[in-house]
């Protein structure tokens, strides 16, 4: 049996791609494809990231795995990956299947080295005869907007122009330098996810086409749109810090914030989406020049610019950058 291995790199639209598989299990199943999850309460396929830290003698590189998995000491993490262990032997031994596929956003943030990934190949080698590498790359400045969104659901305080990120989780070519001198680029697909360079302009017929899924076969949930407007980007704020002020306990807020996603989400299907202006755009966009035309070079070199410049719609966005 081969196997794909999808590497999930922060905001390229890996949560799509794993309720995507999760929901055509069976009917990739009927076509030789075998999609399995160990442990359905944790984040998808977490298990392959945390065998290769208890492969290397260390505990998983990040504590919140470390609680969701319950493995807060070697030996705890050891029992654990040994028990996915044999549940993934088991369920190879009997299956029929040609294709086994993983997703995992953990690899992108964990394999951040040589040793990590040549650990991880040679632990999956060692059950699959032939291992492939996927992974999607996103223009800088969306995964900036889609990042302060989500920080807003959770609670963020900061505004639009308060905002930072660790700029070298974006940094593609940094990030792809290890995979590309333990695996090679023959085992490793890189694809862009830009509407203009997927497959029929959608990421799951994308993903299919990269990975041969039958995709005629398979069920396409209808696009989502997760994308605050601007005026439920400024609500959010004002929310946050009323809760951050004056709000209940920890529970109870991650309920109200819950809430509030579905209720403004809703309101905001048809109303002026929230962006960046074009100042903090050319910002980004000069930060990761240098990065995204060495992978241009080495990755698209049919293409002039891995991410063209959009014009931008909106002048200015000074006044969403404002808390109240």
């Amino acid at each position: 049996m081969d196997a794909v291995i999808h590497i999930g790199f922060p905001k390229t639209g890996t949560t799509t791609i794993q309720s995507f598989l999760f929901k055509n299990r069976r009917a990739l199943q009927r076509h030789g494809i075998d999609y399995a999850r160990y442990n359905r309460i944790v984040p998808p396929q977490v298990e392959y990231s945390t065998v290769v830290f208890d492969r290397l003698g260390r505990l998983h590189g990040q504590r919140y795995v470390r609680n969701w998995l319950r493995i807060p000491t070697l030996e705890h993490q050891a029992r654990y990956v040994r028990r996915f262990e044999m549940w993934l032997e088991k369920r190879l031994r009997h299956s029929t299947a040609r294709l086994f596929v993983v997703s995992c956003e953990f690899l992108a943030m964990t394999m951040t080295n040589k040793r990590r990934i040549h650990t991880l190949d040679a632990w999956l080698r060692q059950r699959f005869e032939r291992v492939s590498y996927l992974a999607y790359v996103r223009r800088q400045e969306e995964c900036f907007l889609s990042w302060y969104s989500e920080g807003l659901k959770l609670g963020n305080t900061k505004s639009l122009g308060e905002a930072r990120i660790d700029r070298r989780l974006l940094d593609y070519s940094r990030a792809l330098e290890p995979w590309m001198a333990a695996i090679g680029k023959e085992r490793f697909t890189l694809r862009l996810f830009e509407k203009s360079a997927l497959k029929d302009e959608n990421l799951l017929s994308d993903f299919c086409d990269a990975t041969g899924l039958p995709a005629a076969h398979l069920y396409f949930p209808p696009a989502r749109n997760t994308r605050l407007s601007a005026t439920a980007a400024r609500r959010f704020l004002k929310l946050n810090w009323f809760l951050r002020k004056f709000g209940p306990g920890e529970p109870m807020k991650k309920y109200i914030l819950l809430g509030a996603t579905i209720l403004l989400e809703r309101l905001g299907r048809n109303a002026r989406p929230l962006q960046i202006d074009q100042t903090m755009t050319d910002e980004i966009r000069a930060h990761y020049s240098d990065s995204n035309e060495l992978l241009r070079k080495r990755h698209f070199p049919d293409r002039d610019e891995l991410f063209p410049a959009r014009e931008q719609h909106m002048p200015n966005c000074a006044q969403y950058n404002q808390r109240t």
